[in-house]
């Protein structure tokens, strides 16, 4: 199974009906799908997977965390401990090639993990390869249906597809923020940080800094020197920005290529409430009924 071939089944189970929740039928089992597949855990596993993962990002991505929520969430991280449990066990009885079996055989300065830092390790992949590949997919397409030419620019020139994603990064962060501890005394914008401060960074505004990015509100797939900062910085960098960027470059390619004259089927969008890991909660559209993909190749030209 290729990311590709992924990417077009689902598309091919709604392609016929001219309309799909975008969330729901695409960028949420997508990333699932490959992350499951990556992890070496079964694939019919993804959607209480994902369903895990929204949980958990309800605390990451938020400040207030939700008191009303936090016992489905505890109880949701208990399940998802007790199944990643499970599956190293059964990797000691049967092993596979998965990133799982990959954290169990690796060492750190001669010292193997535990199975606890293997689970943790574990559920840090899940989220960070689900949440935000999702966001990534969903809030740049409804970027590209709000600027018609960017869209056509896309369409007409899928060989723009790896500077269109970084753009889309920087333009719509799934990440808006961050937190670190500062090591030690420091001045930054004129103002004294002390030691042990708590700072929020906020990603999104540095992603349209005027002072970084020439017209910064301004949607430019072909932007130059797009050294945006969606994906961290230093040693907290995502490790896994490139899958993220392929899953990205792949999703976009697949639903532009497939979807004709797709639509937005309600003019207000529903906004996630979640303040770290912006995302939509659904993006129902339209487009003109189309065929199946076809089995004998990857994509739709056969590439």
């Amino acid at each position: 199974m290729t990311i590709k071939s992924v990417a077009h089944k689902l598309i091919d189970k709604v392609i016929s009906s001219g309309r799909m929740d975008l969330i729901a039928d695409f960028a949420s089992p997508f990333p699932a799908i490959v992350t499951a597949t990556m992890l070496g855990v079964p694939v019919e596993d993804h959607r209480q997977l994902g369903a895990w993962v929204i949980d958990l990002a309800e605390v990451l991505g938020n400040f207030q965390h939700h008191p009303d929520r936090m016992s489905q969430i505890v109880q949701s991280l208990r399940d998802f401990k007790k199944y990643v449990s499970a599956r190293i066990e059964e990797e000691r009885r049967k092993p596979t090639n998965g990133l799982i079996y990959a954290l169990m055989t690796s060492q750190v300065d001669g010292h193997y993990l535990t199975d606890e830092e293997i689970i943790v390790n574990t559920i840090i992949t899940l989220i960070g390869g689900h949440e935000t590949t999702t966001n990534l997919i969903a809030s740049g397409f409804l970027t590209l249906l709000r600027n018609p030419e960017s869209f056509e620019q896309l369409r007409g020139h899928p060989e723009i597809v790896a500077s269109a994603v970084e753009e889309l990064l920087r333009f719509e962060s799934p990440v808006q923020h961050t937190a670190r501890i500062a090591p030690a005394d420091s001045q930054l914008g004129g103002k004294t940080i002390s030691k042990g401060s708590r700072v929020v960074v906020g990603l999104a505004a540095a992603n349209r800094d005027p002072n970084r990015f020439r017209d910064p509100d301004r949607l430019d797939l072909l932007r130059s020197d797009n050294r945006h900062l969606a994906f961290g910085w230093g040693t907290h960098f995502c490790f896994g920005a490139p899958v993220a960027r392929m899953e990205g470059q792949i999703a976009f390619s697949a639903l532009l290529r497939r979807l004709s004259r797709p639509a937005l089927l309600e003019p207000k969008v529903r906004w996630r409430d979640n303040a770290g890991l912006r995302g939509l909660s659904a993006l129902n559209i339209s487009f003109d009924p189309g065929l199946p993909y076809p089995e004998s190749g990857d994509s739709i030209d056969g590439t």
